[in-house]
């Protein structure tokens, strides 16, 4: 019992550290995997350990001080987007620095093509899954997009959905109606009161012959009620024959996953938010290479494409290297500067801020004739017109 319960600390211990492959996931892009340092445990910015563990008033501030967050604020978006310790920054910004100055091969230390073998092997047993069955991916919705514009539904299947569901799941769900004639059809889970059979009912009552898809979130991003997702899996889908694709975004990080035991299909996540990993993060679940959706599907030749990647036409190399590889996008660039590169005001905006502007008045003796901060504009042209009226 006492090994078994150590064994069990060591996996979660293990399963927060990724937020450190999170860190080189974003860093290398496709080109990350297991660094070094990690396989041997030896990071000395990581300023927690097996041992460090604690409630005291020291203690917190410890966890208090790793974090960058203004002090005079209490922060509780994490849903949206969490905030990277100290030491995830430290690695962030080596990893950073190291795919520019060795773009193909990085030093070496990210092992073989394509650069994510070793990390994927790595996560796999955190998270109760097969390495075959793991892709690290951008984040939540580029896992949803991935498995339901790849499913082969076609005019009149249903898929069933809550009415809870976030726009990363209820988005290309409404492509998918639009562009193939899918039905949706929406389960109005309980909000108050509920009990784990309620919502399988809920589940159980909607489905119909026509249903080829259950899409639910693990978590809900409404109300952070947590889904039964193994009960709905085991009890609704899998006797039924309807492959499940569960948007996780709000569990990793916050609970114990084991994709085998919950028995769904597909379930894509987030390591950005609740794993306080860096942005462009996250993981999908695709469950033994298809292998029960092509049983559930049998009606059909084709059940999936992979058309999220840049090896889709390359069959043999297999379906998780397929997914994974999604080309060298290099997603080791900061998100501050991927959006200068794509807003082409930034700049000139930054120079003409708030501040700026009441030091040049100060200075000129000058005053703007109506507002300019604060007015959204789309491109500098539009930009220099404004500022030039202002005047």
């Amino acid at each position: 019992m006492k090994n078994e319960r150590k064994n069990r600390q060591d996996t979660a211990l293990d399963r927060r550290r990724f937020l450190r492959l999170a860190g080189a996931a974003a860093a290398g892009g496709t080109a990350a995997a297991v660094m070094p340092a990690w396989a041997k445990g030896a990071d000395k910015r990581e300023p927690f350990s097996r041992g460090s563990r604690g409630s005291g008033r020291g203690f917190w501030q410890r966890i208090s001080h790793e974090f960058l967050l203004d002090p005079r604020t209490t922060y509780m978006n994490i849903g949206t987007t969490g905030s990277m310790p100290r030491h995830v920054i430290a690695n962030y910004d080596r990893y950073n620095k190291l795919v520019a100055r060795d773009p193909w091969d990085m030093g070496g230390e990210w092992g073989r093509w394509p650069y994510m073998s070793e990390l994927v092997e790595r996560v796999a047993p955190q998270m109760g899954a097969d390495t075959h069955e793991i892709i690290l991916t951008r984040n939540t919705t580029d896992g949803m997009c991935t498995v339901l514009e790849g499913l082969n539904l076609q005019p009149g299947d249903e898929v069933l959905y809550t009415h809870h569901e976030h726009v990363a799941g209820t988005s290309p769900l409404h492509v998918l109606q639009q562009r193939f004639g899918v039905t949706l059809t929406k389960v109005e889970i309980p909000v108050l009161d509920a009990t784990e059979q309620a919502y399988v009912d809920a589940f159980a009552n909607a489905v119909s012959p026509a249903t080829r898809l259950i899409v639910f979130s693990h978590i809900t991003y409404k109300t952070g009620v947590r889904l039964p997702a193994k009960r709905i899996c085991r009890e609704v889908a899998v006797p039924n024959g309807i492959p499940t694709l569960i948007d996780g975004a709000h569990a990793i990080g916050m609970i114990e996953l084991d994709f085998h035991d919950m028995d769904c299909d597909f379930y894509a996540g987030s390591g950005h938010k609740w794993q306080c990993g860096p942005s462009a993060t996250g993981i999908l679940y695709v469950r033994d290479n298809l292998g029960r959706l092509r049983d559930y599907w049998s009606d059909r030749a084709e059940v999936f494409w992979p058309i999220n990647s840049s090896l889709a036409e390359y069959p043999f190399f297999g379906l998780q290297l397929q997914l994974q590889y999604v080309g060298n996008d290099n997603r080791c660039q900061p998100w501050r500067a991927k959006r200068r590169l794509v807003d082409p005001s930034s700049r000139e905006a930054a120079l003409f801020s708030r501040r700026a502007l009441r030091q040049r008045e100060n200075k000129v003796g000058l005053r703007t004739r109506r507002p300019v901060i604060g007015r959204q504009v789309r491109s500098s042209n539009e930009l220099a017109k404004l500022l030039r009226s202002a005047w």
